[in-house]
């Protein structure tokens, strides 16, 4: 049985080149990305490769998601969870986009690593989360005070993630 990682947000600069090296690692990569940031064109090198698979789909139709990953017989290691709107401006106008793009496809890509019994979940974090400090960054502790709408968004994911995903 091959091993497998689900890469969310995969068509995405960080994370066309997460794809590329866990092809190079030989694992079997599924992709999804909305393409709403992202380029397909990021995954040339990925899309000819005969263990990755691509879906240009949105995490938020949860259903179809499942749909396409619960018929992959493998052994899901990760989940690598880099989708999020990276457009910041776009989320100061409208933090609505922050709270779908960033928030809630967190929320459902620990639903879908629930449903496929996948236990690593490895998440992309931002320094956003720790507002505007006045001394040096100490990651280890807060205090936690984000400026925007997507640093409140990153900051909502990790809490929901550090409760497991038993309680999703």
């Amino acid at each position: 049985m091959n091993k497998a990682c689900l890469v969310t947000g995969a068509a995405g600069f960080i994370g066309s080149h997460l794809v590329d090296r866990l092809l190079q690692l030989n694992y079997h990569v599924i992709g999804i990305d909305n393409l709403s940031l992202g380029k397909k064109e990021n995954l040339t090198l990925a899309l000819s490769h005969p263990n990755f698979t691509f879906y240009q789909q949105d995490l938020n139709d949860t259903e179809t998601c499942l749909e396409l990953l619960s018929k992959y017989k493998m052994s899901w290691e990760t989940v690598w969870h880099l989708a999020a709107n990276s457009d910041i401006q776009a989320g100061v106008k409208n933090p609505d986009i922050d709270l779908n793009a960033t928030f809630l496809t967190t929320y459902n890509a620990t639903k879908i690593a629930k449903q496929l019994q996948i236990s690593n979940f490895a998440f992309a974090s931002t320094s956003t989360i720790y507002g505007q400090l006045p001394e040096p960054l100490k990651e280890d502790h807060g205090p936690l005070f984000p400026i925007s709408s997507y640093g409140a968004m990153k900051l909502a994911s990790r809490a929901l993630i550090s409760v497991g995903l038993k309680a999703i």
